[in-house]
């Protein structure tokens, strides 16, 4: 009776340590390397192929700013003089 549990027991343990479970087996860190260089495989493909599918992109002639560009120059002129006046009235000497 013993050596029949002992041998369910057996059984039952080496089914729960086996199969396609990651990390364990005879490489247990080979999966994440290999997710690492998958990863690391298809960052370098995807460079490569915008790189050979980049266009050249020439300018001939000077372009004005966009309006929001010279709006956003206006805006942060305007926020330094507000600083400096806030500065002056609640910052002293100390």
């Amino acid at each position: 009776m013993k050596e029949t549990q002992l041998a369910i027991a057996t059984e039952l343990s080496l089914r729960q340590n086996t199969g396609p479970i990651v990390g364990r087996g005879v490489f247990p860190r080979a999966a994440p390397v290999a997710g690492y260089l998958f990863a690391v495989i298809m960052t370098l493909v995807c460079q490569i192929q915008m790189g050979l599918a980049a266009e050249e992109l020439r300018i001939d002639r000077p372009m004005s700013p966009p309006e929001w560009a010279l709006l956003q120059q206006e805006l942060l002129r305007t926020n330094v003089a507000a600083c400096r006046e806030y500065f002056d009235n609640y910052f002293d000497e100390r």
